[in-house]
């Protein structure tokens, strides 16, 4: 469940780039942008080449008709002041920028309009080729036109297409405009079609699934859309019903584990002749792997147990169970320690499956001697605490329901009046630790922060700052057992 919540994290703080709404929004603008472009493109190709016939066909009916009129008028001069004439009327009537130029079977200028156009325009028309209706002076481009009588005389009328090429941008202009706000029309609809119909369905499942993720099976995803996103979410909502009835029975499952494992738990503590003793439990789920109890063995003898099996939930808190049986069954049977937890490994190496493991602190208090002897099986002996001096004892022997032929070596350590012991789980020292650091919290140091306090202040104080460090989330159990010798008193 950790991993679905960071992976929804991810999500709420990925780049809005790869959300669905953007992608969808950016095809459709792609889309109608590039459509309506290729359409305006080939909208003004077609129309400069219409106008481009158009000037052409015109330019051909006037050097038709200067070819008759070169029929009627046999003087030069007046011929010359024809085509002048004729050029400004064009010029004022058609569209400015004509040129007329007459050439002979030799090529020489017979006639020209060259005041109304200028020198470059015919020295253009003298060189360009005659098959070419399209030339370009500079920036310019001109069409030209050319009609060869039988006498071999060349007429030439040509036309600057400034003046259409600039009306064909302004309508170009005028037509993106209409298109632009077309294509907004467009896209909004597209938008809000979008939206409508594929980002709200969707969003509304995401947000449906968000809450499954977070075992909060009651949430439904409403059926909104077109019918393949209403179907999809009653498959869903059908679902998580299912999944809402299985959280349910699983829910009352763990409680009634919870219940059982509760009563693992000594439900008083016995009298311990010569100890006080503190506790606090704090499972992480509904049921531990932790478990903690204390048990008289003989007049003078009580056992103290803390232990964790690997993991939590339900497998752990069966084990927990089944080691809580066999330390009975075999501390009772058995007065040496060390023999008594090599029959514990046996039982549980009968039972456990591969790759679970137990680690374990057994102690027992001797009343008349003052002594505790304990074996820490892969775990911490405790902190001893003397005369305001903390020391921490180590492990003794391997961990439990791993090795089938070992040793289980005990220590033992006289206790004076007011000496304390606090054995715990690993839960108490790595909280709050990141899961790709091995760091340990110094229970050294917080012990003899509060030496002075009773010895349940002290082992509220180490569980409080042990769930702050959590800071709110609770990976591991966490299990304290203290013990302080009490001053001895002959009866």
């Amino acid at each position: 469940m950790n991993v679905e919540k960071k992976h929804y994290a991810h999500l709420k703080n990925s780049d809005h780039r790869a959300t669905l709404q953007f992608r969808l929004t950016a095809l459709v603008v792609l889309t109608v942008l590039m459509v309506l472009s290729v359409g305006i493109f080939v909208d003004y190709r077609r129309d400069y080449r219409r106008y481009i016939e158009d000037v052409l066909a015109s330019l051909e009916e006037q050097a038709h008709a200067l070819k008759v009129a070169r029929s009627r008028i046999v003087e030069k001069p007046e011929f010359a002041q024809y085509i002048n004439d004729l050029c400004a009327q064009m010029n004022e009537y058609i569209s400015p920028g004509h040129h007329i130029l007459v050439l002979n079977n030799k090529g020489e200028i017979l006639a020209s309009t060259r005041y109304h156009s200028g020198i470059e325009v015919e020295q253009t028309l003298l060189s360009a080729d005659p098959q070419e209706q399209i030339l370009r002076i500079g920036e310019h481009r001109l069409a030209q036109v050319r009609l060869k009588d039988k006498d071999g005389t060349t007429i030439i009328l040509a036309q600057y297409l400034d003046q259409m090429e600039a009306i064909l941008q302004a309508q170009l202009i005028s037509r993106g405009l209409t298109t632009g706000a077309t294509a907004i029309a467009i896209i909004l609809l597209i938008y809000l079609v979008i939206n409508i119909w594929v980002i709200k369905p969707v969003t509304n499942l995401a947000t449906a699934a968000k809450e499954w993720a977070t075992r909060n099976f009651s949430a439904r995803s409403i059926p909104i859309g077109p019918a393949e996103f209403r179907l999809l979410a009653d498959e869903f909502n059908y679902m998580a019903e299912q999944l809402e009835t299985y959280e349910r029975n699983r829910t009352a499952e763990l409680e009634q584990a919870r219940k059982i494992q509760t009563n693992l738990l000594p439900t008083s503590q016995p009298a311990i002749t010569g100890l006080s003793i503190a506790t606090k439990y704090r499972p992480a789920d509904h049921v531990a792997g932790d478990l903690y109890d204390m048990f008289n063995l003989t007049d003078s003898r009580t056992a103290i147990v803390i232990l964790d099996v690997c993991g939590h939930g339900i497998s752990a808190a069966l084990l927990t169970g089944v080691v809580k049986m066999s330390l009975h069954r075999r501390l009772a049977e058995k007065n040496d320690l060390s023999e008594a937890m090599q029959l514990v490994n046996t039982d549980l190496l009968d039972c456990i499956p591969e790759g679970q493991f137990v680690t374990a602190c057994v102690g027992i208090w001797n009343h008349i001697d003052q002594s505790w002897s304990y074996c820490a099986a892969g775990h911490p002996g405790g902190v001893l605490l003397t005369r305001n001096q903390a020391q921490t004892l180590a492990s003794t022997a391997p961990l439990l329901g791993v090795f089938h032929k070992t040793t289980w070596p005990i220590n033992t350590i006289s206790l004076s009046a007011g000496d304390r012991v606090f054995l715990y789980t690993d839960g108490v020292i790595e909280a709050g630790a990141a899961e790709d650091k091995a760091e340990t919290y110094d229970l050294e140091k917080t012990l003899l922060s509060c030496v002075d306090l009773s010895l349940t202040g002290q082992v509220a104080t180490v569980m409080a700052e042990t769930t702050q460090r959590s800071s709110g989330k609770i990976k591991d159990d966490a299990t304290i057992v203290a013990l302080e010798v009490l001053p001895y008193h002959t009866s």
